[in-house]
């Protein structure tokens, strides 16, 4: 036999909840800018974790890199991956006295900028092959398509954030 269910109304008292949007959203599409730093730039995940540290340092001796390695457990030999790739380079050579400098190349501050830039909105991921290889459809596989797909939106989004930072008074143009 079954048991007959009644229906009570239950007046449930929701608070409002107080939702603030943050003001940067910035890394919510991180691992799009990652993807796109490995296929256009060939930078592993560990490389543009140093990069991104380095990015900052002026200057840097092998104690400040040697620092940062041991947060991260990296490889001691990763700076000489990256002074290969271009990355980085010796700046002063070591003398009686004085240690060895290093910095960042032009290659390896503009690879930094354009990824800040892409992360922060300022700046859209290209769609042509010949500059994007996501876009590249004689060699693009599952995941560069979704890719792709998500670097149009992210462009999309950043063109309507651009389009209302400008608060043009078109009746009034004078103010």
């Amino acid at each position: 036999m079954k048991k007959i269910v009644r229906k009570q109304k239950v007046d449930l008292n929701v608070r409002k909840a107080k939702r603030t949007t943050p003001s940067y959203d910035n890394l919510k599409f991180l691992k799009v800018g990652r993807y796109w730093i490995k296929k256009k730039h060939d930078i592993s995940l560990k490389e543009l974790e140093m990069l991104l540290f380095l990015y900052s340092e002026n200057f840097f001796t092998m104690v400040t890199y040697n620092k940062y390695v041991n947060i991260f457990g990296f490889n001691q030999k990763l700076i000489y991956t990256l002074m290969n790739k271009g990355l980085v380079h010796k700046w002063r050579k070591e003398k009686f006295g004085e240690v060895a400098m290093y910095e960042l190349t032009k290659k390896g501050r503009r690879i930094m900028s354009d990824f800040y830039k892409k992360l922060a909105g300022e700046d859209d991921y290209s769609v042509l092959p010949r500059k994007n290889p996501v876009f590249n459809k004689k060699t693009q596989n599952y995941t560069d398509k979704t890719m792709a797909m998500q670097m149009e939106e992210i462009n999309r989004l950043n063109r309507e954030s651009r389009l209302k930072r400008v608060n043009y008074d078109w009746k009034n143009p004078n103010s």
